[in-house]
């Protein structure tokens, strides 16, 4: 910059000042270099201010310079560099900084004459690459509440080196899983979601599905206390729905305890309600076997699915009705206007692969309707899920988990099974059947139903569960209930409330009741 020019007076004032200070190595009272002889070293500064590393393995070299009282550089002076912790900066002796880990140190330089200076570096190491996998990579985790999620996570810096801090895991709106970090989140509830792993700016998103397995009041339930329920009967099959008014029905199969003059046992259709789930009454009788024999319905009716017709106002009921000596088991339907009067409908909705009438030779290869649910798909057709024979020849004597469909709730065609015996342990090797579903997360749905080892020495039968997310396709999820000396069948489920027939070793065929959580 150009200086203002001084009169004569000033500019002999100004050149003593100056020529004072060169001489004497000092300046006015309060100036920085007081008392220092010209060309001593007055201060240090480094060439570049505070700094931030953002990856271990970074370096930069450093330098310092000396200057004089007159603040001119001393290109003479001579230092020694080093770091205020050495875990966080290696320095070497030209000043070279390297970054070893995260945190704050200082770079001290030090003229030989004994003048330091120094400057604050930071190390905070920011993700250049982040990765996040499930480790188990079943479509669905079956989990406990608080078991971890099997979730691995690995952010590095730019350099390749694993980021001190871990990547944090934050749930989608379903908050299945904890907010913590990767190796800490844990599951919270089912739910299908989706996790989100962030690393400083970069982030990872998880599909998951979290399958938290259910709780249940006791191993075998309680049995059913109904007021004025014909006691002499041998119960079976329940199934269970809640009415227009909100109501708890359960339909069952009474069976005679004796024989009649045709040689068989035979079953109607009772109905008992209850307003808690917990106290029943009992209702009668819904529907009645034919009295011949060999009509379609002529040894019993069991198993039961109600759905609003779609042909007209009121209900339909599939039930599951046979004749051992002529028809075997199917699935026939009635109708209703009130819910508690019905009416038999003609024909076979579901058929066992059996002529109608029986012709010579007489074979139903394939018995349907043990158990079964029913629903409606977005496109329209009705879908059910019941306890029937796969469509094999020669047929396997086994019942399954099978799917039929229909356009219109009376003609129903076979799709094929969705959970088999080929899928069980070999506790429940024999058959599966009795299926009963339970939308228990938006859109995650759970089967319970009965699998048996009947043929086995000491076998039984027990209830199991499922999952799924679409009610077609099904994962196996384990043991529901059952204990030794005790078997259980046919369960149907509403809500929390569970119901299915118990028999203790030595006891008759009852009703029994349990309470299912599912979070």
């Amino acid at each position: 910059m150009a200086f203002p020019r001084l009169s004569p007076r000033w500019q002999a004032a100004f050149g003593l000042a100056l020529g004072a200070e060169a001489l004497f190595g000092c300046s006015e009272p309060g100036g920085p270099s007081r008392g220092l002889p010209i060309g001593l070293v007055a201060s240090i500064r480094f060439n570049v201010p505070s700094f931030q590393f953002k990856a271990i393995g970074d370096s930069l070299r450093v330098f310092a310079q000396a200057f004089d009282s007159q603040d001119r550089p001393i290109d003479s002076a001579r230092f020694t560099y080093s770091s205020s912790n050495a875990s966080v900066l290696q320095v070497g002796k030209a000043g070279e900084v390297r970054s070893r880990g995260n945190g704050t140190a200082a770079v001290i330089a030090t003229e030989l004459g004994g003048a330091t200076d120094s400057i604050l570096v930071t190390v905070s190491q920011v993700a250049d690459t982040l990765e996040a996998t499930l480790v188990d990579t079943s479509a669905m985790l079956q989990l406990t509440l608080g078991d971890p999620i099997p979730l691995t996570c690995r952010a590095v810096d730019r350099n390749g080196y694993l980021l001190a801090s871990p990547p944090l895991v934050t749930p989608g709106n379903r908050n299945t899983v904890t907010t913590a970090s990767c190796p800490n989140a844990v599951a919270e509830r089912s739910g299908i979601d989706t996790l989100t792993v962030t690393s400083g700016p970069l982030s990872v998103k998880i599909p998951i599905i979290v399958v938290l397995g259910p709780s249940v009041s006791s191993p075998v339930g309680e049995f059913i206390v109904v007021d004025s329920a014909p006691a002499e009967n041998g119960n079976w099959a329940p199934s269970m729905r809640r009415n227009a008014v909100g109501e708890l029905e359960v339909y069952y199969a009474s069976f005679s305890m004796n024989p009649d003059t045709t040689g068989y046992t035979r079953g109607d259709l009772h109905r008992l309600t209850s307003s808690d789930g917990l106290h029943f009454h009992y209702a009668g009788v819904a529907l009645r076997h034919d009295p011949d024999i060999c009509a379609l319905d002529g040894r019993g009716i069991e198993n039961i699915v109600i759905l609003r017709r779609n042909d007209g106002p009121g209900w339909r009921m599939f039930y599951a009705g046979g004749t051992d000596p002529c028809y075997g088991w199917q699935v026939l339907s009635a109708v209703s206007s009130d819910e508690t009067h019905w009416t038999k409908e003609p024909g076979v909705r579901l058929s066992n692969g059996g002529t109608v009438p029986p012709a010579p030779p007489v074979y139903a290869p394939w018995p349907v309707g043990e158990g079964m649910v029913a629903d409606q798909l977005p496109s329209g057709e009705w879908r059910m899920l019941t306890g029937g024979y796969e469509h094999l020849q020669p047929f396997e004597d086994k019942f399954q988990i099978v799917e039929w469909r229909s356009p219109d709730q009376l003609n129903w065609h076979y799709i094929g099974p969705v959970l088999t015996t080929r899928d069980m342990p070999p506790e429940a090797d024999a058959s599966i059947y009795s299926p009963t579903i339970r939308e228990f997360a938006p859109g995650l749905f759970r089967m319970i139903f009965t699998g048996d080892n009947r043929h086995d020495p000491g076998g039984r039968s027990r209830l199991w569960t499922a999952i799924s997310i679409d009610r077609s396709h099904w994962q196996f999820e384990g043991e529901l209930m059952g204990a030794a000396g005790t078997d259980l069948w046919y369960s149907a489920l509403v809500d929390e409330h569970l119901v299915f027939v118990r028999k203790d070793a030595g006891g008759n065929l009852l009703l029994a009741t349990a309470t299912v959580v599912m979070n």
